[in-house]
Order: C-alpha cells, then sequence, then structure tokens
C-alpha cells in the first residue's frame, strides 16, 4: 500500500458586507446612485450622459440629494461605463479603491 499525504489549507472566511464602502454616511447619496445605476440600465445610461439630469430624474420616485460639489463632481466625470465612472469618484475623493480578494470556494460554500 502506498503512504497517504495528507495536505492541510485554510481559508480565511471573513463576513461579507454589502454595504457602500466606506461605511460612513458622507457619501451615501452617490452610493445610492451608482446602486441605481447597477440595477437599472436606463439611468446607468443616462447617468453617464447626462449626470445632472440623472440626479434630477430620480430612481423610481427616489430623490438623490447631492450636495453642490458632489453634483459638480458627478457632472464633471467623463466615463464610457459606470466602472470607469465609479473610479473617477473615488479617485476624486481621495480614497484608493479597495481590492477586495475573495476565494471562490468560500463564496460558493455562502451559496
Amino acid at each position: 500500500m502506498l503512504p497517504t499525504t495528507t495536505t492541510s489549507t485554510s481559508t480565511l472566511q471573513t463576513p461579507l458586507s454589502l454595504l457602500p464602502w466606506p461605511t460612513q454616511d458622507e457619501h451615501a447619496e452617490i452610493c445610492r446612485l451608482l446602486a441605481a445605476a447597477v440595477v437599472n440600465p436606463a439611468f446607468c445610461r443616462t447617468l453617464l450622459s447626462n449626470p445632472a439630469a440623472a440626479v434630477q430624474s430620480g430612481y423610481l420616485d427616489e430623490a438623490f440629494t447631492l450636495n453642490d460639489n458632489e453634483l459638480a463632481l458627478l457632472c464633471s466625470v467623463q466615463a464610457e461605463s459606470l466602472s470607469d465612472f465609479a473610479q473617477q469618484i473615488v479617485w476624486a475623493f481621495g480614497e484608493r479603491p479597495q481590492v477586495l480578494a475573495i476565494d471562490p470556494a468560500a463564496v460558493t460554500n455562502l451559496i
């Protein structure tokens, strides 16, 4: 009989939060705006082509209450995709995007 070799691996599992990052309420309205763009392609197209119109029209009877600086920032962004749009906003706030590494096996275990 051949000897068997066992290897052990451990996976660090941390709770995955669906809250916007950063968790401060500082940019909550922008997070809400981006969430609306994620779930609605028509709203996303409007946001990319005319951010002021997207903010003014709101989403599903929900208004976005942005301050003047946030609105000016949104209107200054020139992006072809929502990913690029969001990245420009994050960089404008001086925050480096976090790279989230997830073990696919850990995600599978959550489903």
